[in-house]
Order: structure tokens, then sequence, then C-alpha cells
């Protein structure tokens, strides 16, 4: 059990940098997006 425990706390740290490289990849897409419109 300790070692599924582990498992698990180390997926949903994994889970959680995917989930941040991924909104900051669209908030740039946004920014750029909105920088064109602007233009």
């Amino acid at each position: 059990n300790e070692v599924l425990s582990s498992n698990l706390s180390c997926s949903s740290l994994e889970i959680r940098a995917v989930n941040a490289e991924i909104s900051s990849a669209l908030d740039v897409k946004l920014n750029s997006v909105l920088s064109t419109k602007e233009a």
C-alpha cells in the first residue's frame, strides 16, 4: 500500500506539471492571437 500511494502521488505531481505546461502554452497562444488581432 505504501508503494501504491507513493506512485499515486508521483503521478498526480506529473499530471499537475503537464496541466501547467498545457495552460502556459494556451496562454501563449491566446496572447499571440490577441496581439495579432490588435495589430
